[in-house]
């Protein structure tokens, strides 16, 4: 009876040992997120008869999809962000394309020029950047050229959304209209305080005082539409992304 327990105990650990060493298959990464939604794209100006190009992504190669999905997901975990969420940040900001540019080419803007273009992976505008982190003492064109590395572009979008969580759920604690009007409008899977935060990093925060500048806060409040979609695409994304890891397979 003791062979027979010691040979049923060796097969028990050598069948529960193999599994425990068989690699996982097929199973969708961040990288294969963004390998797969890192789609190129050429907007003109005007966009029927422009010969100016107003914004461009572009296609990764494999090593700079590979950078991209590991600072997403070691900046997410450093402040403290879901992962996919700052993904679908991102990717509504550039398709993972560390190289993405915007001119903002309209008719009271109609030469590229640095200031009023948004750069890189966080589509951040050129007249900000002087103020941000490592920028001191640059060229436009070094500036430029920074904001439009993912080592730079990652953990500054990063930071900003960890921030501005802190700050949604400080104005969602002390403004019951507020906290009433976001819960109303998001119909995303994104957190009340995700979404709110995810509008202020298009709009800025603003004031509630309609005579002074307006942002997040004031379009929920007053349900201004027009100005609170930038939140329900990056909650598309989100739930996309959600979808491809759950169903192990790459959304339509």
């Amino acid at each position: 009876m003791e062979f027979l327990n010691n040979i049923w105990t060796y097969l028990v650990n050598w069948w529960n040992g193999l599994f425990h060493q068989l690699p996982v298959t097929n199973k969708i990464t961040l990288f294969d997120i963004v390998v797969a939604y890192n789609s190129p794209y050429v907007a003109m100006y005007p966009l029927d008869t422009g010969k100016t190009i107003n914004a461009q992504i572009f296609k990764n190669d494999t090593a700079t999809s590979q950078k991209v999905a590991d600072l997403i997901t070691s900046e997410a975990t450093r402040v403290g962000l879901p992962i996919l969420y700052l993904a679908a940040c991102i990717m509504q900001e550039s398709r993972f394309s560390p190289t993405t540019f915007n001119h903002n080419l309209c008719a009271e803007n109609l030469t590229p020029n640095f200031a009023k273009t948004d750069w890189g992976l966080c589509q951040m505008s050129g007249t900000y950047l002087p103020s941000k982190p490592g920028m001191a003492g640059l060229t436009d064109d070094q500036m430029a050229a920074k904001a439009c590395t993912p080592e730079w572009a990652v953990p500054q979008m990063a930071d900003i959304m960890a921030e501005n969580i802190v700050l949604a759920n400080k104005y969602l604690l002390a403004d019951h209209t507020l906290s009433t009007m976001t819960k109303t409008l998001n119909n995303t899977t994104l957190t009340d305080a995700q979404f709110l935060a995810t509008l202020a990093y298009n709009r800025g925060w603003g004031s509630d005082d309609p005579n002074e500048q307006a942002g997040a806060r004031y379009y929920v409040k007053h349900s201004i539409n027009d100005m609170i979609k930038h939140p329900y695409r990056v909650g598309t994304w989100f739930a996309k992304f959600t979808n491809d890891m759950t169903k192990n397979t790459i959304s339509d």
